[in-house]
């Protein structure tokens, strides 16, 4: 059975925890609500808060996720190759893990990065949805990594690789929403561009 990265084109397609990286799913019931109003003192106030901030904090995060996704559609063509060369999971998680390797460090920056941005409150929890996605695909990354170096000591490795599969499901089950209160929030500051695209 071929390990399995789900494929998914939009904001995210990448991020379980990785022992470098503390939970970040904070309990959003105590998170502020937006309000279904304008205020009628400043037009540039949203629902979501200040127009002017909200644009801030999605030009700051717009590179980190243009990058999140070039990461992931490297490994995702680590992926495509091995499966045409390996119809097996044995030796997948091998040529993934060289691919990993390489990229993991700089994954590790972009989420460190990511997590300091100065977020508007009322963004929080967006900005936790795309923190958890980027965690549960280092914790992916990671679990392919420590499956390859069981694979290669002759030890039982295929858990790793399952749990790795469960990480990658975990993050693109989060696309879909972090995609529509993207585009929601851009639709309320005024603009109509699609999300940045990372793979």
């Amino acid at each position: 059975m071929v390990l399995i990265i789900l494929v998914s084109i939009a904001l995210i397609s990448s991020c379980g925890q990785n022992s470098d990286h503390k939970n970040s799913s904070a309990n959003d019931d105590n998170a502020p609500t937006p309000s279904s109003e304008l205020s009628p003192d400043d037009p540039s106030e949203t629902k979501y808060g200040s127009a002017a901030k909200i644009r801030q904090y999605l030009t700051a995060i717009s590179p980190i996720i243009e990058s999140v996704g070039k990461i992931q559609q490297t490994v995702e063509r680590a992926l495509s190759y091995s499966n045409q060369q390996n119809g097996q999971r044995r030796g997948t998680g091998q040529n993934l893990s060289a691919e990993i390797s390489e990229i993991r460090p700089t994954f590790a920056n972009l989420l460190d990065q990511f997590e300091n941005i100065d977020t508007p409150p009322l963004l929080g929890p967006l900005h936790r949805d795309i923190t958890k996605l980027m965690t549960h695909r280092l914790a992916a990354y990671d679990k392919i990594t420590r499956g390859s170096i069981a694979e290669n000591a002759g030890e039982e490795f295929t858990n790793y690789y399952n749990d790795a599969e469960d990480d990658f499901r975990r993050a693109n089950d989060l696309i879909m929403q972090v995609n529509t209160k993207m585009q929601e929030i851009r639709l309320a500051i005024g603009d109509n561009t699609s999300s940045p695209n990372s793979g």
